[in-house]
């Protein structure tokens, strides 16, 4: 029989021996900053007030130099900063522009003067172009609010920003699974990507069946874009393939907005084809035209903030098929790609140490894929998620703390798609064959929901030592519909060989061939009421 207090000892053991305090300071959910402060001759000064605003909200945290003359925020949001530090015997100390970073420390150095505290020293720091974060061995780098806003994306994939650090790449989510091809997989360091951790607020979005996301965001939500790639410390969940940590934008003191259009149309455009005669030699039609913005402002001066966002992108391009013995299957089909992205944020300055927020988004997108070549079986990714987070932030003298609770419901599809790609859902009126067999599948149909709860990340600093612990829980709920998930259903699989051929067991009369060709095998979708299930043809020698 186990003796309980036997193990409450272990317990609490195992506790302490987890919280012993590392000089290397483990990866926040939000920012961090950290300095020194000194008189002109380099000797440290203890006892110095400092101040930190935050110029978007307004918020203020106080703290004071130790006897090694340093200071640390801990738990910031994200941003810009005024610091503001005072002591007696020395003129007043301003800093402007003080940058805080997504899961990084920033470290700042303040060099006092002697003089009256009534005078004022304003300097504008520079320390979000070049600062180094020596407090933690993390291999990572940060995404800043003007690349996000600047730099050109093709396609709008918010994950496509990952790229913008070495040796890392986005993937195609359809080279994973034939069920997120929506989707985008992050490969770090040559790795497959798959197990890539990525985190919103805090919060982990990622699929842990197949890898990529379970949504995908708008540009317009981010404000910081944080990707780790070695060295990675507990908070980013179970991986060693490297994580993203993404922050999201909130309202300030002051309205703000922004719109945007984009419009791409291959009549203004080359045709990359290098071979511009084959399958056929009219260039491929594609346009896009992705449409959005984002408002922020206050509710509560001070106090009460909000933030939304708005995205939706339709897209029309074209696959090719090549199938040489039926030439009227040679030819560009539709794969039209639709999506909408919706998202809104609340926050609430209870004090100025205690934070909380709450954050919805919605993102539904539908694509044909699925065909090409000598495939003429369409289907589409049809997906729907809905995502809560709510969090809580505190900080507290040399202690901080972070709650978040999450709930995600992912509602994914495979679904026929013949129609919106305008396949053929049969090989009459040609003179073809029949052979091989039809292989009869139900669309597929998976939703995921996902509760999360970071129950508390712990973290405390002494000096110039820190320590960070917390306990993560989730619940995943899955719901899986029989049927053949990895294709469109039903499928037929026709083989055209030499040898004569007729339609039985079920097949309807329309696909009886009287005609044969040689090699190659041709793949069409039909509507479920068509074909029994496992109906084959019949071969007749």
């Amino acid at each position: 029989m186990i003796n309980p207090k036997r193990s409450l000892i272990i317990t609490c053991a195992a506790l302490l021996l987890f919280l012993v305090p590392t000089t290397a300071a483990a990866q926040h959910i939000r920012g961090a900053l950290e300095g020194t402060v000194t008189d002109q001759n380099g000797g440290v000064v203890p006892g110095a007030k400092v101040s930190l605003k935050n110029a978007t909200t307004g918020a203020v945290v106080d703290t004071a130099t130790n006897e090694q003359g340093g200071f640390n925020f801990q738990n910031l949001e994200v941003g810009a900063y005024v610091l503001m530090v005072e002591k007696q015997g020395f003129r007043g100390y301003e800093a402007t522009d003080v940058t805080i970073k997504v899961g990084a420390v920033t470290p700042l150095s303040v060099v006092l003067q002697v003089g009256e505290a009534k005078e004022t020293v304003t300097v504008v720091s520079t320390s979000g172009e070049a600062a180094v974060d020596t407090s933690r061995p993390t291999v990572d780098g940060v995404v800043t609010p003007r690349q996000i806003q600047n730099l050109p994306l093709n396609g709008r994939n918010f994950l496509d920003l990952a790229q913008q650090e070495p040796g890392v790449q986005a993937r195609d989510g359809g080279d994973f699974d034939p069920t997120k091809n929506q989707f985008v997989g992050v490969s770090i360091g040559g790795r497959s990507g798959r197990a890539t951790r990525i985190q919103v607020d805090g919060v982990d979005i990622t699929d842990e069946t197949v890898g990529t996301t379970t949504t995908n965001l708008s540009n317009e939500s981010i404000q910081e874009f944080q990707i780790s790639r070695s060295t990675l410390d507990a908070s980013t969940d179970l991986t060693s393939s490297g994580s993203i940590n993404i922050v999201t934008r909130s309202g300030g003191n002051e309205f703000h907005g922004s719109g945007f259009s984009f419009f791409r149309n291959s009549k203004w455009a080359s045709d990359l084809r290098l071979n511009k005669t084959k399958p056929t030699t009219e260039k491929p039609a594609f346009d896009r035209e992705q449409v959005g913005g984002r408002a922020g402002g206050y509710i509560i001066k001070n106090k009460l903030f909000w933030h939304v966002e708005y995205e939706r992108n339709n897209q029309d391009g074209q696959q090719f098929t090549d199938i040489k013995p039926f030439p009227q299957f040679t030819k560009a089909f539709a794969v039209p790609l639709d999506e909408e992205i919706a998202a809104g944020r609340v926050d609430w300055k209870i004090s100025d140490k205690l934070h909380s927020f709450y954050r919805f988004n919605h993102d539904f997108n539908l694509g044909v894929t699925g065909f090409g070549g000598v495939d003429l079986a369409a289907f589409a990714n049809k997906n729907n998620t809905n995502s809560h987070v709510a969090g809580v932030d505190y900080s507290r003298g040399r202690w901080t703390h972070s709650l978040r609770f999450s709930y995600l419901n992912f509602n994914n599809f495979i679904v026929d798609a013949n129609a919106a790609a305008g396949t053929p859902l049969t090989l009459d009126p040609i003179e073809t064959v029949a052979g091989g067999t039809v292989q009869v599948s139900g669309s597929g149909f998976t939703a995921l929901a996902r509760y999360k709860i970071l129950l508390d990340d712990i973290r405390i600093t002494t000096g110039d030592t820190s320590a960070a612990g917390g306990i993560t829980t989730s619940f995943t709920a899955p719901n899986f519909t029989p049927g053949d998930y990895f294709a469109v259903g039903p499928t037929v699989e026709v083989a055209y060989l030499s040898s004569g051929l007729q339609a039985g067991n079920g097949l309807p009369a329309s696909y009886a061939f009287t005609s044969t060709f040689a090699g190659g095998i041709v793949r069409l979708s039909l509507p479920l009421h068509l074909v029994e299930p496992y109906a084959a043809f019949a071969l007749v020698y």
